[in-house]
């Protein structure tokens, strides 16, 4: 089911819905980095930071770009350094980077967490973003119940 909740959250008109959000961060960037009419900058490091603030901006939404940027970029960072060949083999091995890893998706469990319980205390939550669509989808009832549960990051 999850899948399909995905699926259906990614669907062409929404990604479309995301292309001004792009644009607009692009540009906000760039205005930043470069000065006057030309500059120099590192693709690699410009293409990452792009990435990472657009796609906060277009999944997670406004409140967690705006408010949380800096600190979900860093937990990101930690989750991507914690991905290694070894990981693929070993991914409970206690090294210093599947320890970060690990200390970093807790993290994020609870930052996430904070903001979907946020949001869901809302009368109308916005789902213009993935975030937002993601809090509103429910499974399918289990045999005797009348309405599925929500999706959840809490165990």
């Amino acid at each position: 089911q999850q899948f399909k909740f995905l699926g259906k959250g990614l669907k062409t008109e929404r990604l479309k819905s995301y292309v001004p959000l792009i644009m607009e961060e692009c540009k906000k960037y760039l205005d930043e980095k470069l000065t006057g009419e030309s500059g120099e900058i590192d693709i690699l490091d410009t293409m990452s930071e792009m990435l990472i603030l657009t796609s906060s901006r277009c999944l997670m939404g406004e409140e967690v770009r705006k408010n949380l940027f800096g600190q979900v970029a860093a937990l990101y960072h930690d989750l991507d350094q914690g991905i290694t060949p070894l990981s693929v083999f070993f991914p409970n091995l206690p090294t210093p980077a599947h320890r970060r890893r690990d200390i970093a998706r807790a993290e994020m469990v609870k930052l996430f967490g904070k903001v979907i319980r946020e949001r869901r205390s809302r009368k109308d939550i916005d789902t213009s973003d993935m975030l937002g669509y993601l809090c509103t989808v429910r499974y399918k009832p289990a045999k005797g119940e009348k309405e599925g549960r929500l999706l959840t990051v809490d165990k």
